[in-house]
């Protein structure tokens, strides 16, 4: 590119730029972008009256028909479970609790219907035969039945676990195992595995093969004997 295609390209760039701003300064440019700015604020103004109000945008009658059919989307949850397999409403009640309180109501009700006795420390829930009992319960999960018993932690003062499954019937499923078995056997084998900080986990379908199932008390004393 020569120098004088260059000067050409600048004088052209500067008379357009000077057009520009004449035809900016112009009275009826200045008056059509005023007529455009109003028409925009008009709009705007007329899109936020057609808005709902705050309360009925976010009331459960307005948005109940969108949850019905984002619903479907999702895996049904652990209620709708039990509710297929044909629950009752006191098992539902229990299916439905949070969690941890889950989890303590159930050991509670072991405690309460003296299958085990009460504990000596924090570190385990009861004792029977002079062994010392821990506690893990679960519910199925969504749409399996399989599920997960979780923070059973090495450095606890037992010497066996009881798993406790909630049955769709409201009866509870108990298996026993020794600790020893746990965090030797199946921990070398990834049956047992770490569950980030909160101690360890393992799941029915594979850690059920292992244990004692215990239907009566005298299943759970010839458990207890065992080792």
């Amino acid at each position: 590119m020569d120098r004088q295609h260059l000067i050409e390209c600048a004088s052209k760039a500067m008379e357009d730029g000077k057009k520009r701003k004449k035809l900016k300064q112009d009275p009826e440019s200045i008056a059509q972008r005023r007529e455009k700015r109003k028409e925009l604020r008009e709009r705007k103004k007329i899109n936020e009256n057609s808005l709902p109000s705050y309360s009925h945008s976010l009331s459960i009658d307005n948005y109940w028909e969108i949850y019905e059919r984002v619903i479907k989307d999702y895996t049904p949850a652990m209620v709708e479970w039990y509710k297929e397999h044909g629950s009752d409403e006191k098992t539902l009640k229990i299916v439905t609790e949070e969690n941890k309180r889950y989890g303590s109501v159930i050991e509670k009700i072991v405690l309460a219907i003296k299958l085990i006795g009460n504990r000596e420390n924090s570190e385990h829930d009861g004792i029977k035969k002079n062994k010392k009992i821990e506690i893990k319960s679960s519910r199925y999960w969504s749409q399996s039945y399989n599920c997960v018993w979780q923070h059973i932690e090495q450095d606890h003062d037992y010497d066996c676990v009881l798993f406790v499954l909630l049955h769709f019937d409201g009866s509870l499923k108990i298996w026993g195992i020794e600790k020893s078995v746990l965090f030797g056997e199946l921990r070398q084998k990834n049956i047992l595995t770490k569950q980030g900080t909160e101690g360890w986990w393992c799941d029915k379908q594979n850690v059920i093969e292992y244990c004692k199932e215990i239907k009566t008390v005298d299943d759970l004393d010839s458990f207890l004997q065992s080792f």
